[in-house]
């Protein structure tokens, strides 16, 4: 399952799904929507090496980009399989509110991911002209020890961070403005300075082009810019389904401290007691972090499988003990994928 779009017809896009033969790639509809998918044998992602992993998940990006050229598409996430037609419909109506809803918010926007990067040679001859620099390199300039050296690099280090901080706040705002939502990355090298993807109306590329070029007279060489893109909206908004077993369930009631019955609201005031309790800028203790995600994923998966009308698969024969669908919108947040709409 590569993603999901606005049609109710049947469409196909080709022979370009993943797969050593390229299998057809084509749409499941469900009401005004439909979900992009194509057939292929089921692959143990977890026993391939790293690079056929990439190769898979190139060809997973290439299908949504394809596709993106016509529609407005949000992405499921890379990996995500359906095993039959029937679990392609019940995916489709349960998802429906969150697909349709995530459409309409993606409608006319693109993704651009931009990266700022030093001209090395230009910026260590701006922080050698510095004065703390050069007064404490008069200094120690008759014979410095190993340990001048070593002050005179973290004193570089630290005018080199300071200088970062500023010219990202300054990069940032600028494009932002442009903007409908920024999410900002870590910077993958001692050399960049800002990394984030930007959530665009289309018709502002020309004017986000207009303000990097803007940017780059303003640094004179010094800074490197680059744009990639468009892109379907990884950043901020990917489609995520889970089979979440009766064990799950109970799991994530034990984790949440309440009866075998509980409503909505229970659910949402005990998660929202121990998420205070366990919350990492309140908690100082090392486990409070692991234990503040482990809330998160109970109050998410009971969100989902309280009160269902229908569920996907009955476990074994025992009809009390029944597995669920858990579908919800992701975004990345501090480098990983974290679900939207607590």
């Amino acid at each position: 399952m590569y993603g999901v779009i606005r049609t109710n017809g049947r469409k196909s896009f080709g022979p370009v799904g993943i797969g050593d033969q390229g299998d057809e790639v084509y749409t499941t509809p469900h009401q005004d929507i439909a979900a992009v998918i194509s057939d292929s044998p089921t692959i143990d992602y977890k026993s391939l090496t790293k690079d056929v992993v990439a190769s898979y998940l190139l060809a997973h990006q290439s299908v949504i980009e394809r596709v993106m050229k016509h529609h407005t598409i949000v992405p499921f996430k890379f990996g995500t399989t359906a095993e039959s037609d029937g679990e392609i419909k019940a995916i489709m109506a349960q998802g429906y509110p969150k697909f349709t809803g995530a459409l309409k918010q993606m409608h006319g926007k693109i993704e651009l991911d931009v990266m700022a990067l030093w001209n090395e040679d230009e910026t260590f001859k701006d922080i050698a002209e510095e004065l703390e620099v050069k007064r404490f390199k008069e200094a120690i300039k008759q014979n410095p020890s190993e340990q001048d050296r070593v002050k005179l690099g973290r004193i570089v280090a630290a005018l080199l961070e300071n200088r970062r901080l500023e010219c990202a706040q300054e990069i940032l705002c600028k494009l932002g403005r442009l903007a409908e939502d920024v999410c900002v990355h870590e910077a993958m090298s001692d050399g960049m300075i800002a990394n984030a993807s930007l959530l665009i109306y289309k018709d502002r590329e020309k004017g986000l082009d207009f303000e990097i070029g803007e940017l780059d007279r303003r640094y004179e060489g010094k800074v490197n810019f680059r744009c990639v893109g468009p892109l379907p909206p990884y950043s901020f908004n990917v489609i995520e389904v889970k089979k979440i077993g009766f064990d799950t369930v109970e799991n994530a009631r034990s984790e949440l401290k309440l009866p075998q019955e509980a409503t909505q609201n229970e659910v949402k005031r005990s998660y929202r007691r121990l998420a205070r309790e366990y919350h990492p800028d309140k908690n100082p203790s090392p486990d409070a972090s692991a234990k503040f995600q482990a809330i998160q994923e109970a109050y998410y998966v009971l969100a989902e499988s309280r009160d269902r009308d229908t569920v996907h698969v009955t476990r074994n024969t025992d009809t009390s003990k029944k597995d669920f669908l858990l579908i919800r919108t992701l975004r990345v947040e501090n480098g990983a994928y974290k679900p939207q709409g607590i």
